[in-house]
C-alpha cells in the first residue's frame, strides 16, 4: 500500500545515513513526480520530514516539496496545506513549511529540469 511504502521511505529519510537519505529522496521525488496527488492524504507526515532535509540535501528536497505539494500544477494546494490541522504537527511547523514553499513557488521552482 502507498501508506506502508511512505512510512518506510520516511524512516529512511529521517534516519542517520546521509547516503541512504539522499537515495530515498531521489526515489521519493520520482514517485511523487509520476504519481501526482498520491501523497496528498499524507502531507502532514511527509512535509515535516522533508523540511528537515533541506539543509543536507537542498535541491532534491526542494524538488520533493514541489511535487508533494503539487506547486507546479495546483495553485490552491499550498493554501490547503496551510489550512491543515493535525495533533501531531504543530501549527508553527505547518506555517514554516508553507512559508518555505511560497518562496519556492515564487522563484519558479517548478521547472522541469529534473
Amino acid at each position: 500500500s502507498i501508506e506502508k511504502t511512505l512510512k518506510q521511505m520516511l524512516k529512511i529519510i529521517e534516519g542517520p545515513s546521509s547516503d541512504l537519505r539522499h537515495r530515498a529522496l531521489v526515489v521519493f521525488k520520482s514517485f511523487m513526480k509520476k504519481c501526482t496527488g498520491a501523497v496528498r492524504p499524507y502531507l502532514l507526515e511527509v512535509a515535516p520530514a522533508l523540511i528537515e532535509c533541506v539543509r543536507s540535501d537542498r535541491h532534491i528536497t526542494e524538488r520533493c516539496l514541489v511535487y508533494a505539494l503539487e506547486l507546479h500544477n495546483n495553485p490552491d494546494s499550498l493554501q490547503q496545506f496551510a489550512a491543515s490541522r493535525s495533533k501531531s504537527v504543530p501549527a508553527s511547523t505547518v506555517k514554516q513549511i508553507s512559508d518555505y514553499c511560497k518562496r519556492l513557488a515564487s522563484r519558479g521552482a517548478a521547472d522541469e529540469s529534473d
